[in-house]
């Protein structure tokens, strides 16, 4: 299942998509983690692409004024910063 997240994320940063990208990403290294174990050699072509996607939205955001933004992109972005900088996040709990 990660590896169809990470795949999903692979065909939507080619079609210019990085939000949607973004969030496939992290689900795939979010279930890497979960159920691969650190040394499995998805999880670095995982971290790779989810990298990818966020310098696409950042070149995005970069482009734009907080005015041209949508609520959808606002909440995206709210929502990514949320699960970002979370002091415990999902994946640290599970790993606990």
């Amino acid at each position: 299942v990660a590896i169809g997240y990470h795949n999903l994320a692979v065909v939507q940063l080619k079609l210019q998509l990085p939000d949607l990208a973004c969030k496939n990403s992290q689900n795939a290294r979010r279930l890497a983690r979960l159920c691969l174990s650190y040394s499995n050699r998805y999880i670095h072509v995982f971290q790779f692409t989810h990298e990818i996607a966020i310098a696409d939205i950042k070149w995005e955001l970069a482009r734009k004024r907080a005015e041209e933004l949508t609520a959808e992109q606002l909440q995206f972005i709210k929502d990514l910063s949320e699960s970002l900088f979370s002091p415990s996040s999902e994946v640290e709990a599970a790993e606990a």
